[in-house]
């Protein structure tokens, strides 16, 4: 797993270790010696096994929005730049040793910075929004559509340092987009050396909607909801559901939509 380590360091006195061989003969430098070397058999083992515990904790990172670099239905694509970092922000939070911040937060951010509709995001700006979040890392990416052909590509960056920590990427037929997109979540997991367990690969497999055109319109309906326009955005989540019944993402943005609706109707 990705992670820091605390560095620890040992300062030694300098009145023991520039002293005459007659000190050095002493109790108390005996006593120091005994000490040092007591730490080393007992501590530092202690700190090794703390360490490969994972007492650093879970890795913090944020899913910003894909680029759109689509030549085919560049436009009609757009709104899917939130809708792939909400697919990946929703699977990825179901591995335990991740946490990763919700969309709504994000979006919220790349608002205040006006970040939401400029395209693309380099390693610089993605430091700034890195750290306003609070995150350890990033990811950002881009996909493109060719005809039929889908490809995309994401790469997790280190907020304080701006490397690359890994880079992934999958390509398919824009149909198996969910199969594709199951496949990066655990090529970045992999990335990050982190283990999936096999409750974890269950749930990230088992939620994927089954329509390309039913994550276009949820897609859709996210970009309507941060625009405050709920009717819209309860529509486009209605006719996803129409179109995929299971689409548990769009049950929820649906139930919300119309929470937002009838709290606009009763001011």
């Amino acid at each position: 797993m990705y992670c820091k380590l605390p560095l620890v360091l040992i300062i030694s006195p300098r009145k023991y270790l520039l002293v005459n061989p007659v000190e050095r003969k002493s109790p108390a430098w005996r006593a120091w010696i005994s000490a040092l070397v007591l730490f080393f058999v007992i501590a530092l083992p202690g700190v090794a096994s703390a360490a490969e515990a994972g007492t650093c904790g879970p890795l913090r990172l944020a899913v910003l929005y894909f680029d759109n670099n689509s030549i085919t239905d560049r436009e009609l694509l757009e709104p899917f730049r939130k809708g792939l970092a909400d697919t990946l922000i929703s699977d990825l939070s179901r591995i335990k040793s991740l946490r990763v911040v919700e969309r709504e937060r994000i979006d919220a951010i790349l608002s205040e910075l006006q970040l939401t509709q400029s395209g693309a995001i380099d390693e610089k700006t993605a430091q700034k929004v890195g750290k306003v979040l609070g995150v350890q890392a990033l990811i950002l990416g881009c996909f493109t559509a060719i005809g039929p052909t889908l490809r995309v590509d994401a790469r997790v960056v280190d907020v304080e340092t701006t490397e690359v920590i890994t880079a992934q990427e999958v390509c398919g037929d824009s149909e198996d987009l969910f199969d594709l997109e199951d496949q990066l979540v655990t090529k970045i997991a992999g990335g990050l050396a982190i283990k999936l367990s096999a409750e974890e690969k269950e749930s990230i497999t088992g939620t994927a909607p089954q329509s390309f055109e039913a994550v276009t319109l949820y897609s859709q309906g996210l970009d309507f909801m941060d625009r405050k326009n709920y009717t819209d955005a309860a529509a486009r989540f209605a006719r996803a559901l129409e179109i995929d019944p299971e689409y548990g993402d769009a049950v929820r943005m649906l139930a919300k939509a119309k929470e937002r609706i009838a709290h606009e109707g009763a001011k």
